[in-house]
């Protein structure tokens, strides 16, 4: 299992009697400049170390020791335990015996970390993320404020467990040992800023499986945990406060990292480090944003056009002080263009639904060049390029410093759009209307996907379900998919990973759903947005499983879509 404690800043376990802040001595003194961040840990570790009471534990009384249905009929997001508050510093243990319906991985424990218990927006709810027991999770909107999600951040045992008893498939095996497990959960709020999650599952056998799980919080503010129930139920819930096992010491930066830096600037102009953002990693291996007031930029010849080097110095400690510098540069192009092109990807399209008269530029179909007065060409980033949107009639400009530039694009007016164009649709929450496939016919369907482009899975999704609604697949176009009949499919594709997202928005999907009787195959060919072809299959779903038609006719082939749209031709 992973040690993810190498992720917190700059941390180490101490024992829960201590529970004192090793390193915080009161003459402990910090640099008036220390950068915002720095500033509030380092007042949240005084606040917590002054109410630290040595070896303090605090049974928290439950309204409620049992939650969810013993029949597994508790629907997703329906019933909770008592929310519990944990103030910086401290630690909540939860400790329950948990029982899911082993239909699916998730039907067992879920945790959720907020700012408040009440699950209720206007009384200013909202949420760090959501950790399910199968090492999956997602984050809330208090990533808006820097308190990101990160899947990477979970560990556990379950591969290793299963293969020791010898088991292929882990998740069956997940499952069988969840069923009555008795669960010891432990949710650090760490006074650094951190939430961290230790879950121990004793399975009725003895087995121990262990998942963990940590991401950033309010290093000031109370957090509030509670358990969700999904066709699952906890019993003998049981919680109480201790000291927090992980403190703060001292670490000295090993390197700094720099991002959003300009890569051209004007003749003449100076904000050659405007809009610059810094991450600083420490020789422990944690990591924090930087204020760019304690960032020392060392200037280049401004005064000559070409390529220049900007050299960037860090030197303070994660407690704040002064310490060996670490270095980082980027280059930045000085130029003189007297003018700009555009160049649109070939085989691009761009689909305008009814009613509307333009739509956003695809920023990966269309290439802007800067011209220099020697008439050489350079490559801009669109970061930094204003764009029109295009109107039907496939016009739109781009303008970069002062200068514009005109160009054409193909369009395809008269589609329908699913979901909503500022890219916030929901999970199962906008569908394409079902279509028919007759046995031995083949439905083809058009569409563009508008994507935000910052998860795999926003992408084109298929839904192949009978007329009761009965879902024999839903296939993601990013190769994964799930269903009665997805067992029996073979998935297939020719992607490249590593611009796969990047490539998302504009995409236009050729979708062909073929019914064979029992079973059903979807091909689909791919124009992504850097005009690349690519194609994902998904062939052999089975309509023998659990889901079956009324007959041969009985499949219906419907579109949706999550965090994106779609515009259907």
């Amino acid at each position: 299992m992973n040690n993810i404690q190498k992720g917190l800043l700059t941390l180490m376990v101490t024992g829960i009697a201590s529970a004192s802040f090793v390193g915080c001595d009161e003459d402990d003194t910090f640099d008036i400049n220390s950068p915002d961040w720095l500033s509030s840990r380092i007042d949240s570790i005084a606040d917590a170390k002054a109410n630290i009471v040595e070896s303090d534990t605090v049974t928290v009384e439950l309204n409620a020791t049992d939650a969810g249905a013993k029949d597994y009929s508790t629907a997703w997001w329906t019933e909770f335990s008592d929310a519990v508050a944990i103030p910086s510093g401290k630690m909540l243990t939860f400790e329950f015996d948990n029982y899911g319906s082993g239909a699916n991985n998730w039907n067992n424990w879920n945790l959720c970390v907020a700012t408040n218990g009440t699950r209720d927006e206007e009384k200013g709810y909202r949420e760090y993320f959501c950790l399910r027991s199968d090492m999956y999770g997602w984050g809330g909107n208090m990533a808006d404020d820097g308190y990101v999600y990160d899947a990477a951040n979970i560990s556990s045992n379950y591969a290793e467990k299963a293969a020791e008893a010898g088991v292929e498939d882990m998740w069956a095996y997940f499952r069988d040992k969840m069923q009555g497990a008795h669960t010891v959960m432990k949710i650090q709020h760490v006074s650094a800023g951190y939430c961290y999650v230790t879950a121990t599952m004793t399975a009725t056998d003895g087995t121990v499986l262990v998942e963990e799980y940590f991401q950033t919080c309010s290093p000031a503010d109370d957090i509030y945990a509670f358990l969700v129930c999904d066709a699952s139920y906890f019993d003998n819930i049981e919680a109480y406060l201790t000291a927090s096992e992980i403190v703060i010491t001292e670490s000295n930066p090993a390197r700094l990292e720099l991002a959003n830096c300009p890569a051209f600037i004007t003749l003449g102009d100076t904000a050659y480090h405007t809009g610059v953002t810094a991450k600083v990693y420490f020789e422990d291996g944690t990591s924090a944003e930087v204020d760019t007031l304690d960032l020392s930029f060392v200037a280049p010849d401004l005064s000559t056009t070409g390529e220049k080097t900007v050299t960037v110095i860090y030197n303070k400690t994660s407690r704040g002080n002064y310490s060996q510098p670490v270095y980082a540069s980027y280059t930045i192009a000085v130029t003189d263009f007297k003018a700009i092109r555009i160049e649109p990807v070939k085989n691009v399209n761009y689909f305008i639904p009814t009613g509307e008269t333009e739509v956003p530029v695809i920023a990966n179909s269309v290439k802007v060049y800067g011209i220099s007065s020697d008439d050489s060409e350079t490559v801009l980033d669109n970061a930094y390029v204003e764009f029109s949107s295009v109107n039907d009639k496939g016009e739109f400009s781009a303008t970069y410093q002062g200068l514009s530039a005109n160009a054409t694009v193909g369009v395809t007016t008269g589609c329908e759009q699913f979901g909503a164009s500022d890219f916030s649709t929901g999970w199962w929450t906008v569908f394409a209307p079902d279509e028919q496939v007759a046995q031995g016919q083949t439905v083809t369907k058009t569409v563009q996907i508008r994507s935000d482009n910052v998860e795999n899975w926003h992408c084109p999704v298929v839904i192949l379900r009978n007329v009761a609604l009965g879902e024999y697949a839903v296939l993601r176009a990013d190769n994964y998919g799930w269903g009665s009949g997805y067992a029996s499919a073979t998935p297939e594709s020719n992607w490249n990973w590593d611009t796969f997202k990047a490539n998302l928005d504009g995409s236009v999907y050729t979708i062909e759903v073929t019914n064979n009787g029992a079973t059903i195959d979807v091909k689909m060919t791919i124009i992504d947005a850097a005009g690349e072809e690519h194609f994902q299959n998904f062939i052999g779903i089975s309509t023998t499983g659990d889901v079956q038609p009324a007959d041969a006719d009985d499949v219906y082939v419907s579109l949706t879509c999550e965090a994106s749209y779609l515009v259907v031709k």
